[in-house]
């Protein structure tokens, strides 16, 4: 299969592999496929039932790392709206994006966890974890809403 995705770091074309593949063996986890750059070890995961569509660009390790720690917080809050306000997964994340998207001024379309290069990651970490303190603060005395017109300033 020819490439689609070529490496950001060395402008190498991925691969397409399994988990097991790269000695990822965990759970039912190790069947799904990653585009990997042998040379980088840049890599990125595909979309279930989507012919292995890309969820993002390649990462490094240290990018990697940086987007696990922005879903962290990220994640937290549209688990919170879903919880607080009985929506489903799908439109708590939409509208976590659609805030996000405001907060740090890029398009809808741009805005994406798997899409972020390091620094615009450690830019919206420090957003989310304001956001995550005011809803830790606020959940038990307030009807606080993340989306309120107030957080989008």
């Amino acid at each position: 299969m020819k490439s689609k995705v070529i490496c950001p770091y060395c402008r190498k074309p991925a691969l397409l592999k399994t988990r097991e593949d790269i000695g990822l063996i965990y759970g039912k986890e190790k069947d799904k496929y990653l585009w990997v750059c042998e040379p980088c070890d840049a890599r990125v995961g595909t979309h279930k039932g989507k012919k292995h569509e890309p969820l993002g660009t390649l990462a490094d390790e240290q990018l990697r790392k940086t987007r696990i720690e922005l879903h962290g917080v990220f994640d937290a809050i549209w688990t919170a709206d879903m919880f607080k306000n009985s929506i489903t997964r799908n439109k708590a994340r939409s509208r976590a994006y659609a805030w996000l998207s405001k907060k740090i001024e890029l398009p809808i379309e741009q805005t994406h966890v798997g899409m972020f290069n390091y620094e615009m990651c450690k830019k919206a970490i420090e957003i989310c974890k304001t956001v995550n303190m005011q809803i830790y603060f606020h959940q038990k005395h307030t009807k606080f809403s993340v989306y309120s017109k107030s957080s989008l300033r």
